[in-house]
């Protein structure tokens, strides 16, 4: 066991300026084995070799090569694995590098001991306040605390990875349940959004259905679609949107007088950033997309400012005090950065990407009155998108029936080919943000009886194996 030393690091920045230690006949104490090991703490779900040696380049190795600095990174934690401080494993094209338990424990012994989970300004603790797999955690930890302009091509690969993982674990195991009145053990299969056809089906009966509800009782709305630029958490913007959605229904009760039902769709763009259509019915207008370009703008700067609070007040207020402050701490900082964009930038002015008037034709039939960029193209070009029509409608399902046919197909395990890949990342981003594919208000959705009280109380998910101990300690009365 190596022996505590007191060197005064007590950061990753404060190592790298320090002078570099007098050389040690314990190879793990080198400089470079410890910067390695400082920056994968910093990540506890681990990095690529490429990203290890980009941050090495950086930081220390200027003058040298990137593939001179990975063949370094390749031999160094070749060394730190043979000792048991990091674990290595190929996925896809890339080597991917963690720091193991016994890692932790020896940064600590250094002097170098940090709490991992509640760092100031840290996203991590929104994730925490959730029950979820060990997968999800895992790539949750990765993605959902930086800035989706960081991702990069390894990140989007881990999360496709990561939900296939989950995938497959859940196809083994059950819902298991205890009735209340005989104490018998009830099972039940785990069923969710992408892995049971019939449930995908009923997802698009309820769509139709609100669709058909606003058709019998309004003839106008108003087609918002809602962009925000790539430089905050995905979390961090996950929250945003909603408070930017709720002032606005706020401020269309004011106007109107009742809070207009909607249909908001939940979409990933190409490179993961969050992208809502909201469709209002009973309202001819909003306001001049200028005009309310520049409202939305203003909510983003309020949010930002104290971001803290209105985050404890999204999650009914389960965050600490010393975690909201932490997060008002972090808002500022976003704040800095969404107003450097904005001076970068200078034709974003807010968050709105298309705003139109939408209502019946004289069919019945959902229309725009001026169509989103990418119908435009379609109709000069005399096509529709996937042979459809121009209704609203079916513009909002082509992304549900695209990612709910998809999710039907993994279903029922027809696999994923490479041409697929793109579709089940974006599956997988909805795992991954855990948000619904749409949601309807109360007023578009068919009244139907509560059912009785099932009489049964959830004990967990367990494969088979994990069932029949389960089974033996009941039997046994331990539990």
């Amino acid at each position: 066991m190596v022996g505590q030393r007191d060197w005064g690091w007590d950061s990753l920045d404060s190592f790298l300026t320090a002078p570099a230690p007098c050389p040690s006949p314990n190879p793990i104490t080198t400089f470079d084995e410890i910067v390695i090991l400082l920056k994968l703490r910093r990540e506890l779900t681990g990095l690529t070799v490429s990203q290890l040696a980009d941050f090495l380049v950086k930081k220390l190795y200027s003058k040298a090569s990137k593939k001179e600095i990975q063949k370094k990174v390749h031999i160094i934690l070749d060394k730190l694995e043979e000792k048991g401080l990091v674990k290595t494993e190929t996925i896809g094209n890339y080597c991917f590098a963690k720091i193991t338990l016994k890692g932790l424990r020896f940064l600590a012994q250094q002097g170098l001991a940090v709490d991992l989970i509640n760092r100031p300004g840290c996203t991590k603790h929104l994730i925490m306040n959730y029950r979820a797999s060990k997968e999800w955690f895992e790539i949750a930890i990765r993605l959902l605390t930086k800035p989706i302009e960081r991702f990069e091509p390894f990140d989007k690969e881990y999360l496709a990875l990561a939900f296939t993982t989950w995938l497959e674990n859940i196809d083994k195991k059950v819902l298991v349940f205890m009735d209340l009145e005989t104490g018998d053990i009830i099972t039940k299969p785990y069923k969710t959004r992408f892995n049971s056809p019939e449930y995908i089906k009923y997802l698009l009966t309820k769509y139709n259905e609100a669709w058909e509800i606003a058709s019998e009782n309004y003839d106008v709305g108003v087609f918002l679609t809602i962009t925000l630029p790539p430089i905050f958490p995905l979390k961090i913007e996950q929250y945003l949107l909603s408070y930017i959605l709720h002032r606005l229904r706020n401020w269309l009760k004011r106007r109107y007088g009742f809070t207009p039902p909607s249909i908001v769709a939940n979409e990933p763009q190409k490179i993961l950033n969050f992208h809502k259509h909201a469709v209002s019915f009973g309202i001819p207008r909003i306001m001049d997309k200028r005009e309310l370009t520049l409202w939305l703008d203003d909510k983003v700067i309020r949010f930002l400012k104290n971001m803290g609070h209105h985050i404890q007040k999204t999650v009914n207020n389960r965050l600490k005090p010393e975690e909201v402050k932490a997060f008002n701490k972090l808002g500022k900082k976003l704040l800095k950065r969404y107003l450097r964009y904005k001076k970068k930038h200078k034709k974003y002015q807010g968050p709105v990407n298309w705003l139109t008037k939408i209502y019946k034709d004289e069919n019945g039939k959902w229309v725009f009155e001026n169509p989103p960029p990418d119908l435009q193209g379609n109709r000069e070009q005399g096509t529709l998108f996937d042979g459809g029509t121009e209704s609203v409608s079916d513009y909002l399902k082509k992304y549900l029936i695209k990612n709910l046919k998809f999710a039907s197909e993994v279903a029922e395990g027809r696999g994923v080919s490479k041409e697929k890949e793109k579709k089940l990342l974006t599956l997988a981003w909805y795992w991954l943000v855990r948000v619904h594919f749409y949601t309807l208000s109360p007023k578009l959705r068919r009244k139907s009886s509560k059912p009785p009280p099932s009489g049964l109380i959830f004990l967990g998910t367990y494969t088979v194996e994990d069932l029949e101990i389960l089974r033996y300690f009941l039997t046994k009365r331990i539990i």
